[in-house]
């Protein structure tokens, strides 16, 4: 384990009408969710950053990037180009843009959509955080990690050697990503930005173990969760820039993998020998399980104490939620594929899927605010059937 040093080194806007309510029809949930935006198109890749939601909608050349806030839903590009996978926090919308020869990296800052790079060469994978982009562009011996801080003119190449830096994550302007090496081995690695002196901001190895992969690298500021090992031999293990620390939070010998972390809290998914559950640990606490069923549980995502998921229940694929910490319940129980949940606060999104095409939801947690806002819904409803 060791640090390196640091390398030195317009699209027009339509508005659209926002669904307050799920089209008539729609199944029933055992929450208040909403739709929306209903059509023939298929919608994925949600993400979301306080109340603002973006999305890709569609595929291939007519894959475009849609944007909700609370007034309005917007589509930031209608370019006839494959526009894919955007990445929000705050005011700032990045994503991957496809010129006709490469992807390029674009961001949205709510006036308008910038080229953040312009080159011959593939960027892709864009994320933010703190005003800061990441992505994975191509330096002169491959695949390189990039640094872009707003509202710079340019970027700045950050790797430079011949191991392949794949997809970051960020959080509060830190990255992490892997590293792939000749050797057929995967290290962590991250670029650290709030670090004191010493010793700094940087460039950082997070793991550096030859014989043993290390993968899905998850951060939370100065925290990084991620996997070490593969099978039954991979586990969960958490590091910590604060003090240098790295520990093991699991040493089971079975599977764990995809891991996520925010704040003092882990979640990931562990394979019990039959299927797979969610885990759930917290600094200075005690690991615990969070599912105990008899169906796969799957891609947690976490927002300060409270946790979603996908449960592939016989028939169709359910969202999970267990609001700051109490008792896992049922969000969605209905006749759809529900998938790629991601949760900010008090408001989830997810992809649903029916028979012909995939839409994107958003709910909130069930409060006094939200029951009021679902029932002014509903007399609006009874209004415009007057």
């Amino acid at each position: 384990m060791g640090r390196l040093a640091r390398i030195a080194g317009p699209c027009s806007i339509a508005l659209l009408p926002l669904l307050a309510a799920p089209a008539a029809g729609a199944a029933a949930t055992s929450f208040w969710t909403r739709l929306l935006r209903a059509d023939a198109v298929d919608d994925s890749h949600p993400r979301i950053s306080g109340h603002t939601v973006v999305w890709q909608h569609g595929t291939g050349s007519a894959a475009e990037i849609f944007y909700r806030d609370d007034q309005h839903i917007v589509p930031l590009t209608q370019d006839g180009f494959a526009d894919e996978l955007p990445e929000i926090d705050g005011s700032l919308v990045v994503w991957q843009h496809f010129d006709g020869n490469d992807y390029e990296v674009m961001r949205y800052d709510g006036a308008s959509n910038v080229f953040v790079t312009n080159n011959t060469t593939p960027d892709i994978c864009p994320v933010v955080s703190n005003g800061f982009i990441g992505w994975s562009g191509t330096g002169a011996l491959g695949p390189d990690f990039f640094l872009y801080q707003y509202p710079s003119p340019a970027g700045e190449q950050i790797t430079g050697d011949a191991a392949d830096d794949e997809c970051p994550q960020t959080s509060a302007g830190n990255f992490v990503w892997t590293k792939f090496n000749l050797t057929n081995d995967r290290d962590v690695w991250a670029w650290l930005a709030d670090l004191p002196t010493p010793p700094g901001p940087g460039l950082y190895q997070i793991t550096d173990t030859p014989t043993t992969m290390e993968t899905s690298p998850a951060i939370s500021k100065d925290r990084i969760a991620y996997v070490q090992g593969t099978g039954t031999d991979a586990e969960i293990r958490l590091f910590d820039a604060s003090d240098f620390s790295d520990i093991a939070l699991t040493t089971d010998h079975a599977e764990d993998r995809n891991p996520q972390i925010d704040g003092d809290r882990v979640v990931w998914e562990h394979f019990d020998g039959t299927d797979w559950e969610i885990f759930q640990y917290q600094v200075g606490g005690l690991l615990s399980p969070l599912t105990n069923n008899d169906y796969d549980d799957v891609t947690p995502q976490i927002s300060g104490d409270t946790v979603v998921w996908v449960a592939d229940e016989p028939g169709h694929s359910q969202i999970w939620v267990s609001w700051h910490g109490a008792a896992p319940q049922r969000l969605t129980s209905d006749s759809l594929d529900h998938s790629d949940p991601h949760i900010d606060g008090e408001l989830i999104t997810f992809e649903a899927c029916g028979a012909t095409s995939c839409n994107i939801w958003l709910a909130p947690e069930p409060s006094a605010g939200a029951l009021a806002l679902t029932a002014l819904v509903a007399l609006a409803a009874l209004a415009r059937r007057r």
